[in-house]
């Protein structure tokens, strides 16, 4: 399943696009770093008017309105060398953040004085009965997904944190249904980065309906801003 195939399900972005702080970019350009198949750079042209959108893509491009996608080349961080921006954003992109603080150093330099960063990390799960949902079920599969999530929240938020202002954390919740969580994390901003094998996936999410039947997504987001 690809982006547009679980957007078109669950819609599990557009509910996710409510609950952030994105503010309106009357004149501003902005740059998607999300690898979503176009769902987050959809949203900016459409909803928050940017005056343009320039999306990184490693696979097809798109012409949509007012977004100009830039090819993937060599990295990320040399990608993102040609561009100016105001704003930047990746909604559950960061896996691709490699070499990690390479990105991160380029983000900065994308950024115009003042410019503001919004970053989608990863969802924590819960179920209804409150259990951290990811740790059980890392614990009982003896696949670690639980701590690379979290190892590679702090990497990411200790690198911003050397170099960017106003630098804050948020959550927002949202309910999700057991078919959802599991595709998520089959998307490849995901599992190729969480699980080694097929069998991994399949085996760490086999007794997910012993923990819970209901869930929800924390989702954990980090902003900031150039000086």
């Amino acid at each position: 399943m690809n982006f547009t195939q679980i957007e078109g399900d669950y819609l599990t972005f557009l509910k996710l696009f409510d609950g952030l702080d994105i503010e309106t970019g009357y004149g501003l350009n902005a740059c998607d770093i999300s690898f979503n198949d176009y769902i987050t750079a959809r949203h900016l042209a459409d909803k928050k008017n940017f005056k343009r959108v320039y999306v990184v893509s490693k696979e097809r491009m798109q012409n949509y309105k007012n977004t100009i996608p830039l090819r993937y080349e060599v990295n990320l961080a040399y990608t993102l060398s040609k561009v100016k921006v105001d704003f930047i954003l990746s909604v559950c992109g960061t896996f691709n953040f490699q070499p990690l603080y390479d990105v991160i150093y380029a983000i900065n330099l994308s950024l115009n004085v003042g410019g503001k960063f919004l970053l989608v990390v990863y969802p924590q799960v819960y179920g209804r009965n409150g259990k951290n949902v990811l740790e059980v079920l890392s614990a009982g599969s003896e696949i670690p997904v639980y701590e690379k999530l979290k190892r590679w929240y702090s990497s990411l938020k200790n690198g911003l944190s050397n170099i960017f202002i106003n630098l804050k954390e948020d959550e927002i919740i949202q309910d999700i249904s057991m078919d959802e969580l599991k595709k998520f994390f089959a998307l490849n901003n995901f599992k190729p980065y969480l699980f080694k094998t097929d069998n991994e996936y399949t085996k760490f999410f086999k007794f997910l309906d012993r923990v819970d039947s209901e869930f929800y997504f924390i989702w954990k987001v980090i902003t900031g801003m150039k000086i």
